[in-house]
């Protein structure tokens, strides 16, 4: 099984400590548990110290080995949207994506009217971290696909 803890390990970080301040300046960024409106929680894998912005890292390439749309892409940014909407107070929360992926943020940037109320980066990862978060998508989906 591929090795993806780059992303939580790598990716995350980058994005948590040097992409969201530069495009937030003023504000701090971590993980956190956050509480839903029906009690039950959801990790966001980007929040501001006061907990008025929420972000969502995707990692995931736009397009499959056989270069079709990757399908899963719009079902997870619907569904994170479900969660973002359903946090206590998410109408005072910024709610964003960042993709590390140009191909899929602009997948994405082209279905955004099927999500309102999100903001959508891309962020372009330092290199190093780019190569291996591409050789560890492209093991993950050898194995996937056979």
């Amino acid at each position: 099984m591929a090795n993806m803890r780059i992303i939580e390990e790598e990716v995350e970080p980058y994005i948590r400590d040097y992409f969201l301040p530069k495009e937030f300046p003023g504000h701090s960024f971590h993980s956190k548990k956050m509480t839903k409106v029906y009690g039950d929680e959801f990790n966001v894998d980007a929040v501001s110290g006061d907990d008025s912005i929420v972000c969502e890292i995707f990692s995931s390439k736009g397009k499959t080995v056989g270069g079709r749309e990757n399908p899963n892409l719009e079902k997870k940014v619907g569904l994170i949207t479900h969660y973002f909407n359903g946090l206590i107070n998410s109408e005072e929360k910024a709610k964003l994506f960042v993709f590390t992926d140009k191909e899929a943020y602009e997948i994405v940037i082209r279905k955004k009217h099927k999500f309102p109320g999100v903001q959508f980066f891309h962020c372009t990862l330092p290199e190093e971290i780019a190569t291996s978060v591409d050789a560890a998508l492209t093991r993950a989906s050898r194995e996937i696909t056979g």
